[in-house]
């Protein structure tokens, strides 16, 4: 067993190896763990107690990895480890966002209920119609980019499902949003006489 000051320099498998006799290696075990499960979160956007939340459920998928962990099978435990890890933050990210989308979509649809005002929807209505108007009369690759980008889409997701550079697409964008904005106000001249 390695002196306790040095539990910093030994391996995962090792500080495995003492974890259960040792306090210190204990804490210095889940020191570790829990930068590597922040590590895994830095990619997605989260608030911070999102972050927080997932930040426990890889903790979870640690304690579940040194339950489980038998060493008879080959394995090193950091490898089976950061694979608990992973599975539980990505279940845990997919059903956080399954959640979201039903409380979101239902927000949307009692805030339209809510809302309601014929006035408004006629409004609403006629802004929508010449907005596909304006876009129908687009280029067929600025058409392209601005439903892709009304998806949500990164430049990134667009330029390489498009063969194109995230700069063009930028450049496309801008482009088709001044003739949008220059029809649209056409349009509403067009209403008003």
């Amino acid at each position: 067993m390695p002196p306790k000051n040095t539990y910093k320099t030994v391996s995962d498998d090792e500080l495995f190896g003492v974890l259960e006799k040792d306090k210190k290696a204990e804490n210095e075990f889940y020191r570790r763990y829990k930068i590597r499960v922040k590590s895994f979160l830095k990619n997605y956007k989260l608030n911070p107690m999102e972050r927080e939340d997932m930040i426990q459920e890889g903790m979870i998928g640690l304690f579940h990895a040194i339950q489980t962990f038998d060493k008879e099978k080959g394995f090193q435990f950091s490898t089976y480890s950061n694979a608990c890890i992973r599975n539980r933050i990505y279940n845990a990210l997919d059903k956080y966002w399954k959640h979201r989308k039903k409380i979101d979509a239902g927000k949307d649809i009692e805030e339209m209920v809510a809302k309601s005002d014929p006035e408004n929807d006629t409004i609403r209505m006629e802004l929508k119609e010449s907005l596909k108007s304006g876009i129908a009369s687009l280029t067929e690759l600025e058409q392209k980019i601005v439903r892709e980008y009304l998806e949500r889409k990164s430049y990134k997701q667009i330029a390489e499902e498009l063969a194109i550079s995230s700069k063009k697409v930028d450049n496309i964008l801008v482009k088709a949003k001044t003739k949008l904005s220059h029809y649209l106000q056409s349009y509403h001249r067009r209403k008003e006489k």
